[in-house]
């Protein structure tokens, strides 16, 4: 239960600095814990041992919930959704591979692998890695049944051939982002490296980017001149827009893009002034801008971006096409110095951002901002119960303190990871 214990801890950590009160306010609903009941199999989530319960981060939504574990003690994994006081199993090892053969968990029941979903209106999407093969795809349950969006047998839209290749089994997808009964995700067909953003935006499966596509306002192509780099983030959606990040050809060219009525746009990117701030994203060189992977809601995009040196570093939101700086780095907040930031994927919501902080004296908060207007953003909300009211799952800190790669931080090539 590392997950769930380190982003209720961080919630802890906020209500001893706001008092008592606000922390006897907050009420809380036990979702699932190791002794609760496994839906679906036998045994409590802690297993034998009751202390082997694995869960991943929560995808939140209208009172819902949906989330990944994995039973240790004898590798039987799971999505699970709780929705309307119910808990109930989504797919696990034992589940039939919607369009596949045999099982999740293969032959012998312990070798399926899950991302961590999303979660609209009771619907769940998740990706999973399955059986013994290394069957891969993403997986849904819109309109009442577990069904592939994609999988290694998938035409690559624009492509040539199946995201599996010649041999089916190496298709690599990114944890997909679900809105509006729609789908997108991070997709490479690894025996020819093309990689892309992808979508049912349009009823069928299309390409938003891939190796192949102009860059908006760049020189080359995604892929850069031999069409294989590995240049993409994972995709947010917000409605019929599609946010990512971009770490693009030979040159490291980075930006966050959206993908609207057809067409790209740069958000952000190495040559954009920093707000409030010196110099531009891409810093002396013009390739050293590090953003995370982008929230995205209605025409407003947020995400974290700093440069090499870490000077410039901050949660910055682009409001009604108005570039703002939220809160940065060496930034005092309820009179402390903020050392990094944590933001992800749906961490906006309209004009609000919730988003976690780690400060000098290493105590942590979760915070909630408010920007009435492209001049100001103002702090507003603090606390468990003000982060419950998004409407969106709970946010994962994917911007470690440390110094990402050249790539922009965590490979998005995600599709193998437990």
């Amino acid at each position: 239960m590392r997950v769930l214990q380190k982003w209720v801890g961080l919630a802890l950590v906020l209500f001893t600095s706001i008092g008592v009160a606000a922390a006897s306010a907050a009420t809380f609903t036990l979702v699932a814990d190791s002794t609760t009941a496994a839906p679906g199999g036998s045994g409590t989530f802690g297993g034998g041992s009751g202390i082997a319960a694995n869960f991943g981060a929560p995808a939140f939504d209208s009172g819902g919930v949906a989330f990944r574990h994995v039973l240790g003690a004898n590798g039987r994994a799971g999505i699970y959704s709780y929705v309307g006081g119910s808990l109930t199993v989504v797919a696990d090892s034992n589940t039939s591979i919607p369009g596949g053969v045999g099982t999740f968990g293969g032959r012998f029941g312990d070798s399926a692998t899950f991302g961590d979903p999303d979660l609209e209106g009771g619907s769940v999407a998740f990706r999973a890695v399955a059986g013994a093969n290394d069957f891969t795809g993403i997986y849904t349950n819109l309109g009442g049944s577990l069904h592939s969006v994609v999988d290694s047998n998938t035409a690559v839209p624009g492509g040539s051939g199946a995201f599996g290749g010649p041999y089916g089994d190496t298709a690599t997808f990114g944890d997909p982002s679900l809105d509006g009964g729609r789908v997108a995700f991070l997709g490479t067909q690894g025996n020819v490296t093309r990689t892309g953003i992808y979508s049912n935006l349009g009823g069928a499966l299309a390409a938003v980017a891939d190796s192949s596509t102009p860059i908006p306002g760049g020189t080359g192509t995604f892929g850069g001149p031999f069409s294989d780099a590995d240049p993409f983030g994972n995709a947010a959606l917000g409605g019929s827009d599609v946010a990512f990040r971009a770490v693009a050809g030979a040159n490291d060219f980075t930006a966050i893009y959206t993908y609207n009525g057809g067409a790209l746009h740069a958000v952000a990117d190495s040559n954009t002034p920093i707000p409030d701030g010196t110099g531009t994203f891409g810093g002396q060189f013009g390739t050293s801008a590090e953003f995370s992977d982008p929230s995205i809601s209605g025409n407003n995009v947020a995400f974290i971006a700093r440069d090499s040196g870490e000077s410039e570093g901050g949660l910055f939101v682009s409001y009604e096409g108005v570039l703002l700086r939220v809160l940065g780095i060496g930034d005092l907040l309820d009179g402390k110095t903020v050392r990094s930031l944590g933001f992800g994927r749906s961490g906006l919501d309209g004009i609000r951002l919730a988003f976690q902080v780690e400060f000098t004296n290493d105590t942590q908060g979760i915070y909630i901002a408010t920007i009435p207007e492209p001049s100001s953003a103002v702090l507003i909300g603090v606390g468990l119960g003000a982060l419950a009211r998004l409407r969106r799952r709970a946010f994962a800190t994917n911007f470690p303190k440390r110094a990402p790669t050249a790539r922009g931080g965590a490979s998005p090539r995600a599709g193998k990871r437990a």
